[in-house]
Parts: structure tokens; sequence; C-alpha cells
């Protein structure tokens, strides 16, 4: 590694979170839901600062509960082809309190 490279190794955690406010940070789209959430996720990744966003690696466990999510495309995008192309994994669990 070279004097002008970069490596990171974060963890992020949130518990019991309301799921409102922190939607759109999320997901990056607006829509309605509303619960609690938990995320746990650790990203690593090193090299030149604008290589950075192509070869970070990581992964993230997202939960949603005691609540609803009122738009299913979301979740599609969410799951699907969005991480896929991104050569991401990407875990995304839902229960909802009427399951």
């Amino acid at each position: 590694m070279s004097a002008s490279d970069i490596e990171f190794d974060l963890e992020a955690a949130a518990q019991d979170q309301k799921l409102d406010p922190a939607k759109t940070c999320l997901v990056g789209k607006t829509f309605k839901a509303d619960g609690t959430y938990d995320l746990i996720g650790r990203f690593q990744g090193h090299g030149k600062a604008e290589d950075l966003l192509k070869t970070a690696t990581g992964q993230v466990a997202f939960t949603a509960k005691d609540g609803r999510i009122y738009y299913d495309a979301i979740l599609i995008e969410v799951r699907g082809q969005k991480a896929e192309d991104r050569g991401q994994n990407l875990e995304v669990g839902i229960r909802n309190a009427e399951s």
C-alpha cells in the first residue's frame, strides 16, 4: 500500500430505531413506512480515494419490525438488482407485527 492509499474497516449498528426518520437514508428513496429497525454492518476497503466506492466490500443485515412498509417496489429494488449490480451482499429481513 502506498502513502496515497486509504484503508478503512468500519462497523455500524442500530437497534430499535424508528424507521420513519431514517428510511430515506437507508434506502435512498422516499416511501411511506413506520415501525422500528435493527441494522448491523461492516465495510472494508483500501486503495486510492477515487476508487474506494468501486472497491469497498461489506455486509449489512437489516430488519424492520412492528410496522409496515407501504410500497413493495422499494423492497424488490433493494433485494434485487441494486445490490447485484454493485456486486455487494445485502441481506434484508422484514418482520411485520401482523405476520
